[in-house]
This record gives structure tokens, sequence and C-alpha cells, in this order.
């Protein structure tokens, strides 16, 4: 494929790719309420308040980036230069966000509410993996950071099933990286 024809690709996908980010953006910012009211008090308080300002920053950003691309539409040559780079960069944000997240609320959370919580991770993951383009895809890094840092955190505290767990994930996470090579 020449480079023309794939950035046109690049764009339209992108362009395409609007109506699962807005999507994508309340689900992360249902999943962020619930878990600010759930750790709010619970959660190391330093860790927790890191966590919550990233996140929201995060979110409040890409809420204002969203309304911009819908009321004034970016060129094409806007969209390759300064869209797609600013939303990989911000799904990486988001992902390292992520990842910390594990060593704030895990320590804080009781078995039932960390087998949720390792339930909403890997939702995390497929929402990721569903809303972003070729263009904007960063799943393999969102893999390793998040499934890298719930699998270091299960090996240093050792909780009930830490070892299957611990070597689930990564096969999970293999599993993603592969279907995702396939679907696009």
């Amino acid at each position: 494929m020449d480079a023309a024809y794939r950035d046109l690709v690049l764009v339209n996908e992108t362009r395409t790719e609007l109506r699962g980010s807005g999507a994508a953006w309340v689900g992360l910012t249902a999943g962020t309420m619930f878990l600010a009211f759930e750790f709010s008090g619970e959660a190391e308080p330093i860790g927790f308040a890191v966590w919550l300002a990233t996140i929201g920053l995060l979110l409040l950003s890409w809420l204002a980036a969203w309304i911009s691309f819908v009321r004034n539409p970016p060129t094409d040559e806007a969209i390759l230069r300064r869209w797609i780079p600013g939303a990989k960069a911000g799904m990486t944000l988001c992902n390292l966000v992520t990842a910390f997240s594990v060593w704030v609320f895990l320590p804080a959370a009781g078995p039932e509410l960390r087998a949720l919580l390792l339930v909403l991770f890997a939702w995390f993951l497929i929402i990721q993996f569903a809303a972003a383009t070729e263009a904007t895809q960063v799943l393999p890094a969102a893999v390793l950071l998040v499934l890298g840092s719930l699998t270091a955190w299960l090996l240093i505290e050792r909780p009930p099933y830490f070892l299957q767990l611990s070597l689930f994930l990564p096969l999970f996470g293999a599993t993603l990286i592969v279907i995702g090579r396939f679907v696009r």
C-alpha cells in the first residue's frame, strides 16, 4: 500500500473512531467514578490523590479534545500530524495511570473487590482494543504495562491463587494481542 493511500485510510479511521472514543470516554469516566467513590478514604492517600488528579485531568482533556474535534473537524493533515500522535499519547498516559492504579487499589481491596478489579483491568484492555483504530492502537504497550503491573503485584504480595493468576494474565495479554493482529 502506498503512503498516500495509507494516510487516507488512517485519517478516515480516525474520523470514524470518534464515536467509539466517546463511548470509551463514558465507560472510563464511569469506571473512574466507581473507583473514586469505592476507594476514597480506603486507599493510600498520596497514591490515590495522584491517581485521581491524573486520570481526572486526562478525562477532562479527552472530553475537550473530543468536543473540539466535533465542533471544528480538523483537516486530514492536522489529523495525521497532531490528532493521531495526540491520541496515542493520551492512550499511553491512560495506560500508565491504569498500571499505577494497581498499586493504589489492590492493597486496599479485600478478596472480593480484588476479583472485581481484575475484571475491570481486563475490561479496560478489551475496551481499548475495540475502540482504537490502526492509527491509534497501542494495545501491546497497554498489555505490557497493565498486565505486567498486575503480575508484579501478584508475585510480590502473594494473595490466594497468585501463581495461577500470574501465569494466566500473560496468556490473556498474548491472546488479546494475537486477536488484535488478526482483526486489524
